[in-house]
């Protein structure tokens, strides 16, 4: 990204979009199938922050596919299907948990 913006090409372009959700703040949260990323931005779309790649570390995905937002704790449950795994992250995008595994 620049200056907030997707730039086109770059690594945290938005590419087969598969999921989206939007939290009580505004923020909306989109999951980035070929980049297999989580995005999070701003009411005007422009990106807050990114986090993941491809792989099977913790953070990392393969194959995101939906998201889902737990409207208490604001924690983003996101489905990381070839990994057989949800993992939880926080409003920062900072990984709290992960439920199932490899």
């Amino acid at each position: 990204s620049k200056n907030g913006k997707v730039v086109p090409g770059g690594k945290d372009e938005l590419k087969v979009p598969k999921g989206i959700a939007v939290d009580d703040d505004g923020s909306i949260l989109v999951t980035s199938g070929e980049s297999e990323q989580l995005m999070r931005f701003n009411k005007d779309w422009t990106l807050a922050k990114a986090t993941g790649q491809e792989g099977n570390e913790p953070g990392q995905f393969s194959n995101i596919t939906r998201m889902r937002i737990n409207p208490t704790t604001h924690q983003y449950y996101v489905c990381d299907c070839w990994n057989h795994r949800i993992q939880v992250f926080d409003r920062d995008l900072k990984r709290v948990s992960i439920f199932g595994r490899r």
